[in-house]
């Protein structure tokens, strides 16, 4: 991205690519339960969420949909939606694998 100064030396305020990033936690309290967070950034701006309760991307910022239409939009968030369903399934399934343990202990 570069943003010209109005009355400056026309140099772009910003230089360099901008990168876009996901991240996704994923927290399992024991074999059944599981729950997703998401984020999306621009650089150092988080632009997206994850609401883990409706299975929904949250927009952050007004233009954070781009040039995207609404289809367009609804078809990326269900795929999202379905690639969370299967990753906690698959890491569901193959806990015992893991053979994790978690000693939780109040701070």
């Amino acid at each position: 991205l570069a943003v010209p100064i109005p009355g400056g030396d026309n140099e772009p305020a910003f230089q360099g690519p901008t990168t876009f990033h996901l991240i996704q936690i994923s927290s399992f309290a024991n074999s059944t339960w599981a729950q997703n967070q998401g984020s999306g950034w621009l650089g150092d701006l988080q632009i997206h969420g994850w609401d883990s309760e409706s299975g929904t991307a949250i927009f952050l910022k007004p233009w954070s949909k781009g040039n995207l239409s609404d289809e367009e939009v609804t078809e990326l968030v269900e795929i999202f939606r379905v690639y969370l369903i299967g990753f906690l399934r698959v890491v569901q399934d193959h806990v015992s694998e893991f053979q994790l343990t978690c000693e939780c202990r109040p701070l």
